[in-house]
């Protein structure tokens, strides 16, 4: 697991910087995910300052109320459907295709 998250962070979040400084946040940051002590299973919530704290570069959307209630509406009608029906998997892609398993 901590291999994939150190690969993930590399081609995306890290993947215009190959200097020894972002190595070691790469390192920080894989070893804080995998910690099971702090984030015990996979749909565990990352707080703002946890992120920033760990090193992960993040954007604070309560900044723009517009853009927070959107993804608040996202997020709270996903949570919903999980939790109310057997759908396990939701793809909905930028034509409103939706897959749902």
């Amino acid at each position: 697991m901590e291999k994939d998250i150190k690969e993930i962070l590399q081609a995306d979040m890290f993947k215009n910087d190959n200097s020894t400084e972002s190595t070691k946040k790469i390192e920080k940051i894989s070893k804080e995910l995998v910690d099971h002590t702090k984030y015990s299973t996979h749909g565990k919530g990352i707080s703002l300052e946890d992120a920033c704290n760990m090193g992960l570069e993040v954007e604070d959307l309560s900044k723009d109320k517009t853009i927070e209630d959107l993804f608040l509406s996202i997020y709270h009608l996903v949570t919903i459907t999980f939790e109310t029906t057997d759908i396990e998997k939701l793809i909905i892609n930028h034509e409103r295709k939706i897959f749902a398993k």
